[in-house]
């Protein structure tokens, strides 16, 4: 049991899930209580269904996708990856408030993901929520400084709310950062246009 458990292991870390799958479950016949092997055929299920949502978002086929990014989620509750795609198709399709829920919770369970602490940014600027856009670009910048997208779109939600020096810093470091980065500097011009104006 334990070599069967073992080799999907391996199988798995090296992307034959549907052979991981196989023996995660010869294996649960030999010893149906473990709960390791459970665990292990959870995310290798879970990573089927992740797989397949995204094949099904390629063929716009969204909703299909969102039933499997579901039950990957149903399978591995912690399943990062499923849990992002999902919310990025929820924000996709308008459904705002449950992007918002998702990225949270992939934030409280991976406080270092950045990607999702960007992503909430993003769904929080959707929303018009821009102390809270600010915030999570902000949490995205602590983790990678570098972000010029993050540091972008805190530009532009700081232009938003009508402070102008401060989103001219912002586009000012991105353009440091990346000077070819059109958008930022396009940005840059609206803050030192709305700075001029009384």
């Amino acid at each position: 049991m334990e070599v069967l458990n073992n080799l999907g292991n391996t199988l798995f870390n090296k992307g034959n899930v549907n052979e991981a799958i196989a023996l995660y479950q010869m294996a649960l016949q030999i010893k149906p209580d473990s709960a390791e092997i459970r665990d292990n055929l959870g995310v290798a299920l879970a990573k089927t269904h992740g797989e397949r949502a995204n094949q099904l978002v390629g063929m716009g086929r969204d909703d299909e996708a969102m039933a499997e990014f579901r039950e990957a989620l149903k399978l591995c509750p912690d399943y990062a990856d499923a849990r992002h795609d999902l919310a990025i198709l929820l924000l996709q399709k308008g459904q705002v408030d449950e992007a918002i829920a998702q990225f949270r919770e992939i934030r409280e369970k991976h406080p270092d993901d950045a990607m999702a602490s960007f992503d909430l940014g993003n769904a929080y600027f959707q929303k018009g929520q821009l102390d809270e856009a600010m915030g999570a670009y902000q949490s995205a910048l602590k983790i990678k400084p570098d972000d010029v997208s993050a540091r972008n779109n805190l530009g532009m939600a700081l232009l938003r709310k009508g402070m102008a020096d401060e989103a001219i810093i912002q586009f000012r470091q991105v353009l440091v950062l990346q000077p070819d980065f059109a958008l930022a500097r396009t940005n840059l011009n609206k803050a030192l246009l709305q700075k001029e104006q009384p």
